[in-house]
């Protein structure tokens, strides 16, 4: 995945109607992180970004607990910051290339 796009432009590499709350959480953070897994973020970095008009659904913070809870996101040492997992960058790397072989 190309993490140097604009939000726009990453998200259509994407199948967003398809996608969870959780897994566009991962969106977000991953290119925020430029698909980094050391780069510590705040939820509140991902709601900033976080455009409905683009992903279809408002920002719900129960969308990071979920990512947590499936491994894709880890918190940090630091209050309040987390940073995404190689298995949350991985599970968007699976949704792409099923998503563009459609297309």
């Amino acid at each position: 995945m190309d993490f140097t796009q604009n939000l726009k432009a990453f998200l259509k590499q994407l199948p967003l109607k398809k996608m969870s709350g959780h897994q566009k959480f991962v969106a977000v953070a991953s290119l925020h992180a430029n698909g980094s897994t050391t780069c510590d973020l705040s939820a509140g970095d991902v709601q900033q970004l976080w455009r409905k008009s683009l992903l279809g659904i408002k920002y719900n913070p129960s969308f990071y607990d979920r990512a947590q809870g499936a491994g894709w996101v880890n918190p940090t040492g630091a209050k309040g910051k987390f940073r995404v997992t190689q298995a949350g960058l991985e599970n968007l790397d699976a949704l792409a290339p099923e998503f563009t072989a459609k297309d």
